[in-house]
C-alpha cells in the first residue's frame, strides 16, 4: 500500500470519528478549534508512526554486492541502480588506489569487510534522502551519513579510511602507536607533522624539524626519554614529543617509499618488543637513520608546497581587497 493511500485512510478514519463525536446541537467556535487541533496532533502522530515503520522496513537488507572482497548489504527497494553504480565505482576507485600504493595485494585491505547501506528520509525528491554507510565489525557500527544522490569521491574517502584502519590493525603495536592513519593527501599529513615539531616545547623536536637527524632519532627512542627535552626546556618532561600526527607521518612516508614492503611486513608476525622505527625501516629495506633522513626531507618539502598559494586564489584575494577598498573609501552623498 502506498504512502498516499495509507494517509488518506488515516484521514478518513479521523474524519468519521469527528463526525460521530459531533453532538446534534451547535458547538462554539472555540470547541471546534480544539477538536481541529486534536485531530491535527493525532494525524501527525500517525504519520510519524508510519514513517518509523517504513524506515525500519527499509533498513532491513535483502540484497548485496561483492566489491573487491567486501560485502555491501542493502535494501533493494530504496537503493536504485544509479546509486548502486556509484557505490560500485567508489570501491573500484579505492581498490585501484590501494593497488597503486601497496601493489597487487593492496585491495586485500578491503576483503572480508562487511558494509551496510541504509537509506532514510523521503525518496522523492531524492536530494532529501540520506544514505548511512556502516562498516560492521564485531557487532559495532561506524556510520557515515551521505546525501543522495551520492558523490563518488565522498564514498571513496570513507572506503580509503577504512582500508587504512585495516592496515594498522594488522600490527597491534603500530595500531597503538598511531591513533589514526590516513592514506589520502600525504602533503597535508607531512605538513602538520612538520608544524607540530617546529612549534614543540621540546628543543630536540624543534631541531628535528630543522633537519637534525640525531635529534629525530632521540625523540622517537623510548629509551632516550631523559633526552627528549633539554634542561632549559620548561615543560612536563613526561610528555612524548612525537604526537600521533608525527608518527602517522612516518608511516605515511614509508608507504610512499615502499608500500608493498609495508603491507608484507604488517601481514607477517613480528616481535612485539621491537622498536617501531626499526620495524618500519626494515619494512622498506632501509636503516632507521636512512628512513628518518628521507622522512625529515619530506616534511620540509611539504611545508614549502603547502604555503604556495594558487595564482587564481591570489588574484581573487587581491580583487576582493581592491573592491573592499573602493567601497570603504567611496564618499557618501550628503
Amino acid at each position: 500500500m502506498s504512502d498516499l493511500r495509507v494517509l488518506c485512510r488515516v484521514a478518513s478514519v479521523l474524519a468519521l470519528a469527528l463526525c460521530a463525536a459531533l453532538p446534534a446541537s451547535a458547538q462554539s467556535l472555540a470547541e471546534l478549534r480544539l477538536r481541529r487541533d486534536s485531530l491535527e496532533l493525532r494525524f501527525k502522530a500517525a504519520r510519524a508512526r508510519l514513517d518509523t515503520a517504513q524506515n525500519l522496513a527499509r533498513a532491513v537488507p535483502d540484497d548485496s554486492l561483492l566489491l573487491h572482497g567486501a560485502v555491501l548489504r542493502f535494501n533493494s527497494t530504496n537503493l536504485d541502480e544509479r546509486e548502486r553504480r556509484s557505490l560500485t565505482r567508489a570501491f573500484d576507485v579505492a581498490a585501484a588506489e590501494l593497488e597503486t600504493l601497496f601493489g597487487p595485494d593492496g585491495p586485500s585491505l578491503l576483503a572480508g569487510q562487511v558494509w551496510q547501506a541504509t537509506v532514510t528520509g523521503p525518496l522523492s525528491p531524492p536530494a532529501r534522502a540520506r544514505l548511512g554507510l556502516d562498516a560492521l565489525e564485531g557487532g559495532r557500527r561506524s556510520t557515515e551519513g551521505l546525501n543522495l544522490p551520492l558523490r563518488t569521491e565522498l564514498v571513496v574517502d570513507i572506503v580509503r579510511r577504512r582500508a587504512a584502519k585495516n592496515l594498522v590493525a594488522l600490527q597491534p603495536q603500530i595500531r597503538d602507536w598511531v591513533a589514526g592513519f590516513r592514506l589520502a593527501d600525504p602533503i597535508t599529513t607531512h605538513y602538520f607533522a612538520h608544524r607540530t615539531l617546529a612549534l614543540h616545547q621540546s628543543s630536540p623536536a624543534r631541531r628535528c624539524a630543522r633537519g637534525n637527524i640525531d635529534s629525530c632519532a632521540i625523540i622517537f627512542d623510548p629509551q632516550a626519554k631523559d633526552r627528549w627535552f633539554d634542561p632549559s626546556d620548561i615543560v612536563n618532561f613526561d610528555r612524548d614529543p612525537t604526537s600521533s600526527a608525527v608518527r602517522e607521518s612516518v608511516l605515511r612516508y614509508a608507504v610512499e617509499v615502499n608500500g608493498p614492503g609495508v603491507l608484507r611486513a604488517f601481514q607477517s608476525p613480528v616481535d612485539s618488543t621491537q622498536d617501531r622505527i626499526a620495524f618500519i625501516a626494515k619494512a622498506v629495506n632501509q636503516a632507521p637513520d636512512e628512513l628518518l633522513r628521507g622522512w625529515q626531507a619530506r616534511l620540509a618539502e611539504s611545508g614549502a608546497v603547502r604555503v604556495r598559494a594558487a595564482p587564481a586564489s591570489v588574484v581573487a584575494a587581491l580583487g576582493w581587497f581592491a573592491l573592499c577598498g573602493i567601497v570603504a573609501t567611496r564618499r557618501r552623498p550628503k
